[in-house]
């Protein structure tokens, strides 16, 4: 199934509002 673009939106807030560390492991 595919993400609505409401989904999406609502997806990069929430990753958007993690640590930057732990979404960025380089």
């Amino acid at each position: 199934r595919e993400f609505t673009r409401k989904e999406l939106k609502d997806i990069a807030a929430y990753i958007e509002s993690l640590p930057g560390d732990l979404v960025l492991k380089k």
